[in-house]
């Protein structure tokens, strides 16, 4: 919203779902920027840079830094794990606010568990997982 372009709801509709030429066709001069950020999932450092480069948004700067403070802390605890940042989402996590995340196992193309932050009774903070056993036991008893 902060980019003021024409259809900006179409455009978020385009940037969740990775439609790139959609993107291209509604976004302008921030057609590069965005495109990027719809595809890059592997280096935060860049995916901040860029989102910073866009907005002076304080709400999303906190969030970014949060997130930062996230990995950092887990990459700490457990140097062993890979880290992918979707910054989009997945719309699965229409509830979550904040940070949502999906747990992979290596070699594995489903998720082993789902979570993240939410309200209940919207204004009660909480954090959740799913552990999706049958997906967890496949790994188990190889």
């Amino acid at each position: 919203e902060d980019l003021l372009v024409e259809n900006v709801d179409d455009l978020k509709i385009a940037v969740v779902a990775k439609n790139i030429s959609m993107i291209k066709k509604l976004a302008g001069k921030f057609a590069d920027d965005l495109v990027f950020l719809a595809l890059e999932n592997n280096d935060f450092n860049k995916i901040s840079v860029v989102i910073a480069g866009l907005t002076t948004n304080e709400a999303i700067a906190l969030q970014l830094n949060n997130w930062q403070k996230t990995i950092n802390d887990a990459k700490i605890n457990h140097p062993e794990i890979s880290f992918s940042v979707d910054i989009f989402g997945d719309n699965d996590f229409s509830y979550h606010n904040q940070i949502g995340f999906t747990i992979f196992s290596s070699g594995l193309s489903y998720p082993i568990a789902r979570g993240g932050r939410y309200l209940i009774d919207e204004n009660i903070p909480a954090v959740g997982v799913t552990i999706y056993i049958n997906n967890l036991r496949k790994i188990l008893i190889k």
